[in-house]
């Protein structure tokens, strides 16, 4: 059973409260790209103010397969769902069995009571539902966190790693494991992958969590949500292996090309190629230049191989001909674009709290520029005690980018 975004059930109108934005920390319909730009912006705020920064990706087993369906409707009911939606949610759940075959021959069906049917638009939503009050328990404990389906992430910043830290963060997992436990979750704790990101480079520090009996050791770079972190948040192993898949792709699509037609050609270098140059690209806006280049030589190389072309001639104009942006305007649109949607309270509340207008303590000429307040990171250490002065403006965007 699939359903379309634009499905009823997933209409705002037939909630007693807006779900879909009003819960923190959750990411539903559409993707995830929202929540890891607020997490990755967390980290890189506390690596710019000299704290130590760690983040645990915690791995269930098999949660789409566990959920209980009565637990899950008792839920939805609690967080406001109307009467409308559930009966929806119902018949979504209900009616389905299973059998194993096995040689020719199958077992007697069984009928479903728990899990949640994957491989539609639908599928991540009952699962983020089902873990929302893992979410409360986290904030409870003083953790922050980020949840999408069966994804969680938490992570916590400290101005040093000490062993109170440590026993402080593994008497929480193990809180946690044990609500999973009763709503009949198992944490994959041997799967369970420990980052720590420290304010300078350098070797990792001396620091593990035990959770459950199982000792967990920190690595330099995981994959979160389809991409890969490293210690340092500099992505270049993430960009690395998109350059390199993209690269695979290229090869192959280039076998094929004399005998494509240029709008034939360009339909698989969109699916392929430019779709994983545009995955969570917004994550790299902050990087210089030189780090982007892989990704700019693909681009490059993916519209030469549609209007073939020496590799020495200019890109720019096949770039203009086909509307791509070059991957470091890629990267600002998909970043102003998400602006837009905060300031307006489009995107979900987790981002849109993130964004506020500068009030000047007096009336300026640009009181009326409806500027936006900059962060502020770690302060000059000869700055004299006192209160600190006004962040710095910065402005919105005043209209939605193009495409």
């Amino acid at each position: 059973m699939g359903i379309k975004i634009g499905s009823p059930l997933l209409d705002p109108e037939c909630l007693q409260t807006d779900y879909l934005v009003s819960i923190p920390k959750l990411s539903t319909v559409p993707g995830t790209w929202q929540g890891l730009k607020e997490v990755t912006h967390d980290l890189l705020l506390a690596k710019s103010n000299g704290s130590y920064s760690i983040l645990i990706l915690l791995d269930l087993s098999a949660a789409f397969d566990t959920g209980d369906h009565p637990l899950l409707l008792h839920t939805s009911s609690h967080l406001g769902f109307t009467d409308s939606v559930l009966s929806r949610f119902s018949s979504h759940l209900s009616g389905r069995s299973f059998s194993v075959s096995f040689a020719g021959a199958s077992s007697p069906s069984h009928p479903l009571t728990v899990g949640v049917p994957q491989g539609s638009v639908l599928g991540p939503l009952p699962c983020s539902i089902y873990t929302h009050s893992l979410g409360e328990l986290i904030r409870s404990h003083g953790l922050d966190y980020h949840l999408y389906a069966d994804d969680t992430q938490i992570y916590i910043s400290a101005p040093v790693l000490s062993p109170s830290l440590r026993a402080r963060i593994s008497s929480r997992l193990r809180d946690v494991s044990t609500r999973m436990s009763a709503r009949h979750l198992k944490l994959n704790v041997s799967e369970t992958e420990l980052l720590i990101f420290p304010p300078k480079p350098g070797p990792l520090p001396d620091f593990s969590i035990t959770v459950d009996g199982t000792t967990v050791l920190p690595v330099s770079r995981a994959r979160d949500l389809g991409v890969i972190l490293d210690s340092s948040l500099s992505f270049t192993p993430h960009i690395l292996s998109v350059n390199e898949t993209c690269r695979f792709h290229l090869y192959n699509i280039a076998k094929i090309r004399p005998f494509c037609s240029t709008r034939t050609a360009t339909l698989p270098l969109r699916a392929l190629v430019i779709s994983r140059l545009d995955y969570r690209v917004s994550l790299l806006s902050d990087l210089p230049s030189s780090s982007l280049a892989p990704l700019r030589s693909i681009l490059h190389s993916a519209a030469r191989l549609i209007f073939p072309q020496r590799r020495s001639g200019p890109v720019t104009p096949l770039l203009k001909q086909l509307q791509w942006l070059p991957i470091d305007l890629r990267s600002k649109q998909k970043l102003l674009t998400l602006g837009f949607e905060a300031l307006r309270h489009l995107a979900p509340s987790y981002l849109s709290s993130l964004l506020s207008f500068h009030r000047p303590p007096r009336t300026l000429r640009s009181s009326a520029a409806r500027l936006l307040t900059v962060p502020r990171s770690r302060p000059s250490r000869r700055r004299p005690p006192g209160p600190r002065p006004p962040a710095v403006p910065g402005r919105p965007p005043s209209s939605p980018p193009p495409n």
